[in-house]
């Protein structure tokens, strides 16, 4: 993996976290773990992950969020496709959610 890439990995995985402590009403954060699926300003599918208490809170922050893409790269959200609890759900798209388990936490 290039420098670059681990390197926006984690700037869209802080960017996650600090959307998620944004819609925190309290110094706790909730016990949800959320993975979104994205499409984003690049026109490609994109990944959020959300720590919050309801999948329409995590929809609400993947929303708003930047998205690390299929490629690399890393880019604005324009929708949300789908949010799921992770690690217990498994996204519809079999591609996708390959991406998703492959994704260094």
């Amino acid at each position: 993996m290039s420098t670059k890439k681990f390197a926006a990995k984690y700037k869209i995985a802080l960017a996650s976290f600090l959307a998620t402590l944004s819609l925190a009403s309290n110094a706790q954060l909730p016990d949800g773990e959320f993975a979104c699926q994205v499409l984003t300003e690049n026109g490609q599918s994109g990944l959020v992950l959300v720590q919050t208490g309801s999948e329409t809170d995590a929809v609400r922050a993947a929303g708003a969020a930047i998205a690390l893409e299929m490629d690399g790269g890393d880019s604005k959200t324009v929708s949300v496709v789908e949010c799921i609890r992770t690690p217990r759900e498994k996204f519809k798209d079999a591609l996708f959610n390959s991406f998703q388990e492959d994704f260094p936490l």
